[in-house]
């Protein structure tokens, strides 16, 4: 029996290692050294736009692992034992382990206040699962790495961290004749706070499986996608203008989100139902700096009791507007960036009924202009 892991004595000799994409996923040869203890080769795109609290190689500090007897998963090897950064190339765990003599499964979650809640085999038919919450915000970059059937002469061990979220974007940008758009709050309507992850049946590498934890949610998250998080909140109590440039107006960070399969966005019986983007906003004269919108009006549905009339939403559906809702553009993918555009040329309308076609864009040689929206997508580094 040789030592498995141990604490580390230089940044040559990690015991355990954790080897992530670029911004948790580059590949690495797993080349085994003499004394086959590990190493840890950090590496990260110099060039990438990395937004707060996105995990990358370079900034990654702990870790949970497990593992277990790949033929039998009753046979645990570690249970959710943090890993901890000790500089550069150094990693620290305790207490030290002996490497068995057969083939092992290792299931990671970054960061490492989340924990491996049960343990399982694919080939049993049952998958180890995480349970995550985001607590009512978007703050937290959640990543997985598996490799499994790993035998001692692999040298070392390769986890390949991978986004399990989907990170959101929302840029605005208002254009309203004599008048301006203030902006108190936009928020991320019937979404999911918390699911369970299921750890994917095959390793996290090599690194071309683009939609490898596609269906790693639990299928019960499409039911409870009923929840409600802030994106923006303005401090300023008349809110925050928005001009013609679509911009960011500064979230709170909240961009990483649970992904799911949304439901459309509709108005039925008198209420709005479905997921979408709101945004709690008024329109004041540019000439006598009184308030136009939300007036008497406005539909009940889009004006929150809470703010007295001073406020009204504006909805947008979290698909893309201008494309057909297919498997594609009505859901979150792990590990993708959505990068919503929106600009505002009017006040708010009620979504489309179930039986209604929504309007068509107003021509623009009419001087009215239909609001906007468009969807960038692509995976985020």
């Amino acid at each position: 029996m040789k030592t498995l892991l141990h604490t580390c004595k230089s940044a040559a000799a990690t015991a355990f290692v954790m080897a992530a994409v670029a911004s948790c996923g580059d590949n690495h040869d797993c080349n085994p050294t003499a004394d086959s203890n590990f190493s840890f080769e950090p590496s990260v795109e110099a060039s990438a736009v990395v937004p707060p609290g996105t995990i990358t190689t370079a900034n990654i500090r702990n870790f949970r692992v497990s593992a277990f007897n790949s033929s039998n998963p009753h046979d645990l090897i570690m249970r959710n034992i943090e890993v901890v950064r000790k500089g550069l190339n150094s990693w620290t765990y305790s207490p030290s382990i002996d490497w068995p003599d057969y083939p092992i499964d290792f299931e990671a979650v970054t960061p490492s206040s989340v924990e491996i809640a049960s343990f399982g085999s694919w080939n049993w038919g049952y998958p180890s699962t995480v349970d995550f919450d985001t607590n009512q915000e978007g703050k937290t970059d959640f990543c997985i790495a598996v490799a499994r059937h790993i035998h001692q002469t692999e040298g070392r061990i390769r986890l390949n961290f991978r986004h399990a979220m989907a990170r959101i974007d929302i840029l605005l940008g208002a254009d309203i004749p004599d008048a301006t758009l203030m902006v108190k709050k936009i928020d991320l309507f019937n979404v999911c706070r918390r699911s369970t992850f299921l750890f994917p049946k095959e390793s996290t590498y090599p690194q071309n499986q683009t939609g490898q934890l596609d269906g790693c949610w639990a299928d019960w998250t499409q039911s409870n996608a009923n929840d409600t998080i802030a994106f923006f909140i303005s401090n300023e109590p008349l809110g925050t203008p928005v001009d013609t440039s679509v911009t960011s107006i500064g979230n709170q960070d909240n961009i990483f989100y649970i992904p799911y399969t949304f439901t459309p966005l509709i108005e039925n019986n008198g209420y709005i139902t479905g997921s979408g983007i709101r945004i709690l906003c008024k329109t004041i004269s540019d000439d006598t700096g009184k308030q136009i919108w939300p007036n008497e009006n406005t539909p009940y549905q889009l004006v929150p009791s809470q703010w007295g009339g001073k406020w009204a939403y504006i909805f947008f559906p979290l698909a893309d507007s201008d494309k057909p809702a297919d498997s594609d553009r009505n859901k979150w993918r792990p590990g993708y960036h959505y990068n919503y555009r929106i600009h505002i040329h009017h006040e708010g309308t009620l979504p489309p009924s179930p039986n209604q076609k929504p309007a068509p864009a107003a021509a623009r040689s009419s001087g009215s202009v239909s609001n906007s929206l468009e969807v960038i997508i692509h995976p985020y580094p």
